[in-house]
């Protein structure tokens, strides 16, 4: 569904409770961020946007005229030549995305493209020993932001490398792969390593085996310390990379899976009666939503269980693990 769709869907909600005329207390703005809230709050309940890949991306933030001359990761260029612009942003954003998936650099890219965002992606086996810094270079009136997603999919190790940066949007780390040594690492907290060693904070370098995460200082932490140069290969579940705008509610898409885009409603709409203003506030309307919503989610988390090969959800007390 576009953000549009979804947007309309919550002011009709609106419009049944409070009428027409006060519908417009709550401008576009303000629901965009609540749909914003909204799809964060569904990929922190569900774990339902995995990633694997994704290194960074660009986004094509000004312009009606101009070219991308080139975009490079770690200085290799991953783009044939110039992409020029081309009715909108968002169009030059897919030109953009299909010129480098057209190419084959050396190491190798592929591209999607979400609005005026070019989101870059390595393909497996994808090691540059500089790390993945993305450059964009643009001519005329087109300007371009790169982002990179340090700490998100992909973590360089240094010989005796062992504490790493987690990225803000990571929220939970699924899988991982030491791409070198082509060896899963074990992903295990502090208090399961602690179980198995008490004095494993304190290991000299070697060939590591565990991956262990502290999410409350958002870093991970290897056992034991690398005794040569890796790469780290993560599968995480992670938040949306982008908030939603005004400008573009006809033409964003919520990155979570499409089954899920209708549960943000609810959540928009609780949002809204939770505005902190004498005409808007209603405490009563929004716990009536947030629980629909928790409704949805609990149901979603059920239909997932099911949906795993031999999983019987009604086997298990109270419905849910």
């Amino acid at each position: 569904m576009l953000l549009s769709d979804i947007m309309n869907r919550a002011k009709i909600r609106l419009n049944a409770i409070v009428g027409s005329s006060r519908v417009k207390l709550w401008k576009d703005p303000e629901l965009c961020q609540y749909a914003t809230n909204a799809e964060r709050e569904i990929a922190r309940r569900l774990l339902c946007l995995n990633e694997s890949d994704t290194i960074g991306y660009v986004t094509l933030s000004s312009g009606a005229s101009g070219s991308i001359t080139s975009v490079s990761v770690a200085g290799v260029a991953i783009t044939s030549g110039a992409v020029s612009f081309a009715t909108s942003l968002s169009q030059t954003a897919t030109n953009l995305a299909a010129n480098i998936n057209a190419y084959t650099s050396t190491p190798n890219y592929r591209a999607v493209s979400r609005g005026t965002n070019v989101i870059i992606k390595a393909i497996p086996g994808t090691y540059p020993a500089t790390g993945y810094a993305i450059a964009t270079v643009t001519s005329g009136l087109l300007t371009a932001v790169d982002t990179d997603l340090s700490g998100l999919c992909r973590f360089l190790i240094a010989i005796n490398g062992r504490y790493f940066a987690l990225h803000e949007k990571a929220i939970k780390i699924n899988r991982a792969r030491f791409a070198t040594l082509d060896k899963r690492a074990v992903v295990v907290d502090k208090a399961q390593m602690d179980e198995s060693s008490t004095s494993w904070e304190t290991n000299t370098a070697a060939e590591p085996s565990y991956l262990i995460t502290d999410y409350d200082n958002r870093e991970i932490i290897l056992d034991c310390p690398s005794v040569a140069a890796d790469m780290l290969e993560v599968e995480c579940a992670r938040e949306p990379l982008f908030e939603f705008s005004e400008n573009q509610m006809e033409k964003q898409i919520p990155e979570i899976p499409a089954m899920y885009h209708i549960f943000m409603v609810d959540w928009i709409v609780r949002d809204a009666f939770l505005k902190n203003d004498g005409e808007t506030f209603d405490l009563g309307q929004a716990q009536k939503y947030e629980a629909e919503f928790e409704r949805q989610i609990e149901e979603a988390k059920r239909e997932r269980i099911r949906r795993i090969p031999g999983s019987n959800v009604n086997s298990v007390p109270g419905g849910l693990l």
